[in-house]
């Protein structure tokens, strides 16, 4: 079921919608107005002000918003724009694999961070932060660098630059080792036992300590099945 048990005509959900979202009217009120229109015709915006359940004022103020956000909406959607509201930074897990491929000027310059995608968003696609504006142009280059395709995520810039310290990119993208410096581990692989099960194995022990996901694992398959 929708918002609500009747339907509005082309044209009209968008204003419904809004002034749902505005909390202007409610869905009661929206339905009663459906109705008398069912019955006696009209625009819906004119009979809302006749049946005085909003000011003329108020459509007026909506429809502005509307004319405003429509096409960037429309442009956003196409772009596979994400909305920054959706989504919680701190829960985002840089790719740094991906990172490292794309050029660190144009890293710095606008602030890219591409993520693991999430839940909410096609494990097809990269989530692909950034701090400062990002033209399009500048986006298909990143896309076809990093060989995936991208959702954009618009991050605070003090949050992007933050992010990008963190995880080496203002500087040295991995520390020097010192000289001579031995391996900080040894091989465990158990003696006699096939390079499958081994594999399996590891794969267990990542993904219990949460080193490694399903997602993860998915996107680099994929990647090497493409290269």
């Amino acid at each position: 079921m929708g918002m609500t048990e009747g339907k509005t005509r082309p044209g009209e959900d968008r204003l419904t919608a809004l002034l749902l979202q505005r909390k202007v009217i409610t869905e009661g009120q929206l339905k009663a107005a459906l109705d008398y229109q069912r019955s006696l015709g009209g625009q819906l915006q004119d009979i809302l002000v006749k049946l005085d359940l909003v000011r003329a004022s108020q459509i007026d103020e909506c429809l502005e918003k509307l004319d405003e956000t429509g096409p960037v909406e429309e442009e956003r959607k196409h772009r596979n724009v994400l909305d920054p509201e959706d989504f919680k930074v701190s829960e985002l897990k840089v790719h740094r694999r991906l990172l490292d491929k794309i050029p660190k000027p144009v890293v710095e310059e606008h602030l890219l961070i591409p993520f693991f995608p999430t839940s909410n968003v096609d494990s097809r696609k990269i989530i692909l932060g950034h701090g400062h504006e990002l033209l399009r142009n500048i986006e298909e280059k990143v896309r076809a660098i990093v060989g995936v395709d991208l959702c954009t995520l618009e991050l605070p810039e003090k949050v992007a630059r933050e992010i990008l310290e963190e995880n080496h990119r203002g500087g040295e993208t991995h520390p020097k080792k010192p000289a001579g410096a031995k391996p900080a581990f040894r091989s465990v692989r158990p003696p006699g036992v096939p390079d499958e099960i081994v594999l399996g194995a590891l794969l267990n022990v990542l993904a219990k300590r949460g080193i490694i996901t399903a997602e993860e694992l998915q996107l680099e398959a994929e990647h090497l099945q493409g290269g």
